[in-house]
């Protein structure tokens, strides 16, 4: 669901048009509504809408200057413009930063839905067909073929009349929404049936990159049982035509059928895949160029993924307790493909846990351990991850929270002007922005946009103190508000109650007093 933020300094045009709409029925979340420009661009380094419905004329930033600031930082952002006759110039110059959508005062409820759906539709269409930095495809990779493979596996840990809890499934959409996204989002699969068995690398190949050619921004992870291959994504539309003309030529060509089955989100398939591939007794995961080869017939799985999160316990008992478990366990391993299995758990698994490993890094190891078949130089390689695993979360310098690793990169990087929670979750730390969002605020008790703004502040008081014949547009610069020495003169002014001028001129005054009282 998309996520849609207001703008607008008339509080009547606010409350109408956040109350009167259905937003549910649009497949739109609407996360709040902003009385000035300020006000809507903290809002947005917070919660990152999608959709921004805007008014030209606001105070603090205006809707133009918003819109300036905000394509620096999340140019993918869809906006509408809220607009009255005499200020079309500026809704002219908003185009050039890709704005297509304009309203003019006084519009209907019909005409903001209909802007709103085709921003939506827009977005979405953009969404798919958006490439991502090969870094982020790797992450996407990774986290495709393990964090399925890991959930697969703990449902064909348990007897099929065994509904497990969410308790019991919750650390695995716990990760799988840290780094992928919301869990709850629905998922449309395709079952390719009847595929013979020395063809089916090079169907899903085919499959991949015709559909990669159509839509590269997709995600597709592919689970081979027997004769059937089935190959799921996050729902983007409504129908597929393009992929099931891909499909329907593939078919003729292959021999095969297929079908499609909508699903409302991760959990119900797969649930549902799991019920069906539960006979199997070896099943296939694939997402780009990964594999994870499951065995289910010994779930080797079952106890590994609880095992190494109780590792990071703050109970050091129970931490050296659950390393030597894992160590045993490794031990005893004696097929390369249980091996890469074990070590693809207990790398997910501690992601969440432990700064020492991150997406890239965990995608690199697993890769490089994936192309070793030697038991034992297999082992060594595992056995070292762990000690470096256990031995680096009992260092207090490890246990760096997520916020003070985010404080960390700000205070060091304030003077860029596209400086966001979403740069950092992106750039720095590969982690879903809404977790972070939620992360920082629950460790620190104040939202990023708050932060950052108060850190800026306090920058440029330092900078002024100490650099009194500095330009406000100097200073601006040096605390990342790059260009606008208006808007940050404004935010100073709300947090200082005093504008930057002003501000240096009490410090002289101050000094000044000081020198006559000897």
């Amino acid at each position: 669901m998309l996520k849609l933020l207001i703008a607008d300094d008339e509080k009547a045009i606010r409350d109408s048009i956040s109350t009167l709409i259905d937003w549910n029925s649009l497949e739109i979340k609407l996360i709040g509504t902003a009385k000035n420009g300020i006000d809507a661009y903290n809002i947005i380094l917070d919660q990152y809408p999608d959709i921004i419905l805007t008014d030209i004329k606001m105070p603090g930033l205006t809707g133009l200057e918003l819109i300036r600031k905000i394509h620096e930082i999340a140019p993918q952002t869809e906006f509408i413009i809220l607009s009255g006759y005499g200020e079309f110039e500026f809704a002219k110059e908003a185009m050039q930063y890709g704005v297509q959508h304009y309203l003019l005062k006084p519009c209907t409820t019909e005409q903001i839905i209909d802007s709103v759906v085709k921003a939506r539709d827009t977005h979405l269409n953009n969404l798919s067909k958006e490439n991502k930095a090969n870094e982020l495809k790797q992450i996407s990779s990774f986290y495709g073929s393990s964090l399925f493979a890991n959930l697969i596996n703990c449902y064909l840990s348990v007897a099929p009349d065994i509904q497990l809890s969410d308790k019991d499934i919750y650390p695995f959409y716990s990760d799988f929404r840290k780094y992928i996204g919301d869990m709850n989002v629905p998922y449309d699969a395709y079952y390719i049936y009847y595929a013979q068995i020395p063809q089916q690398k090079l169907l899903i190949e085919s499959i991949s990159r015709k559909i990669a050619n159509l839509y590269p921004n997709i995600q597709l992870i592919f689970i081979e049982v027997q004769h059937t291959i089935i190959f799921f994504f996050e729902t983007f539309a409504e129908k597929y035509p393009l992929i099931e003309d891909v499909l329907s030529g593939l078919c003729l060509q292959f021999g095969t059928e297929y079908q499609h089955i909508h699903f409302p989100s991760i959990t119900v398939l797969a649930e549902k895949v799991t019920k069906q591939i539960r006979r199997y007794n070896t099943i296939s995961i694939t997402s780009h160029e990964r594999s994870v080869e499951l065995s289910n017939s010994s779930n080797i799985l079952r106890n590994i993924f609880q095992i190494t999160k109780n590792m990071y316990s703050a109970d050091p008992e129970l931490s050296q307790k659950s390393f030597n478990e894992l160590k045993d366990t490794l031990s005893h391993g004696t097929d390369a493909n249980y091996l890469h299995q074990f070590a693809s758990a207990i790398i997910t698994s501690s992601l969440s846990k432990t700064t020492v490993i991150n997406a890239i890094s965990g995608t690199k190891l697993l890769s490089e351990l994936d192309k070793i078949q030697d038991l034992s130089v297999l082992k060594q390689l595992i056995l070292e991850q762990i000690n470096k695993l256990y031995y680096s979360n009992q260092n207090e310098n490890a246990q760096m929270n997520i916020s003070d690793k985010i404080k960390e990169y700000v205070e060091s990087h304030i003077e860029m002007s596209e400086l966001s929670l979403k740069w950092i979750g992106e750039k720095v730390m590969f982690m879903n922005i809404d977790y972070l969002s939620r992360k920082f605020t629950t460790e620190t008790g104040e939202h990023f946009s708050q932060y950052l703004t108060r850190i800026r502040i306090e920058k440029s008081k330092e900078l002024l103190s100490e650099f009194p014949s500095y330009n406000i547009s100097t200073i601006a610069e040096k605390v990342g508000c790059g260009n606008n020495p208006q808007y940050f003169s404004q935010i100073f002014k709300k947090y200082c109650g005093v504008t930057p001028k002003n501000y240096v001129k009490s410090l002289q005054k101050d000094n000044i007093n000081i020198m006559d009282s000897f």
